[in-house]
């Protein structure tokens, strides 16, 4: 879109944003800039706005989390989650599977190991080998896979608290929750 409109350079965007390891770091939302802009600046002033947005929230949660892995599990929830009243539950989910030792097992980790994003993975996508790859490695992934909005960092922050391990698209826009896999069957 930068490119598009004629603010910067998408290759020099990247290649800065990259650069300074910022993705996941750079705040998603409404930027009026200019015609022409250097691609660092545009990065700098959208890392700004995630300093001045999520930082403060950061502190007054006093999660034991550090800040990479918040924004690493808030980036999966903001793929993952289309409805943003999900996004505590869908947290709360991940945090029951860590507290197991389970696998995250999230679908949006093996799209972007993949280069692409699309819907209905197959056998052969979970496969993929990437450190992204969340269906192969326990844990975090090495880094955001996207940038997270406020809603999906709060989810993090503030996660809801549930007994739920698994969920499911109910193919009107949101998820189905349970305790159990068997529910599902």
């Amino acid at each position: 879109r930068l490119e598009e409109s004629g603010v910067t350079s998408a290759s020099d965007f990247l290649k800065f944003a990259r650069g300074q390891q910022w993705e996941g770091f750079l705040f998603p939302t409404t930027y009026h800039l200019a015609k022409g802009m250097p691609a660092a600046t545009v990065a700098r002033l959208m890392r700004q706005e995630f300093d001045k947005q999520v930082l403060p929230m950061f502190r007054a949660s006093g999660r034991s989390l550090d800040l990479d892995k918040v924004v690493t599990l808030a980036s999966i929830i903001e793929r993952e989650a289309v409805l943003d009243a999900e996004k505590p539950v869908i947290a709360s989910v991940y945090f029951n599977r860590f507290a197991r030792g389970m696998k995250l097992e999230a679908d949006p980790t093996v799209q972007y190991a993949l280069g692409h994003w699309k819907k209905g993975l197959t056998l052969k996508d979970l496969q993929v080998a990437s450190p992204f790859n969340t269906y192969q490695h326990t844990g975090m992934p090495p880094a955001p896979i996207s940038n997270p909005g406020v809603n999906s960092i709060r989810a993090v922050l503030y996660p809801q608290r549930t007994d739920y391990i698994f969920f499911v698209a109910d193919h009107k826009g949101g998820h189905t929750f349970q305790p159990d896999y068997k529910t599902f069957l």
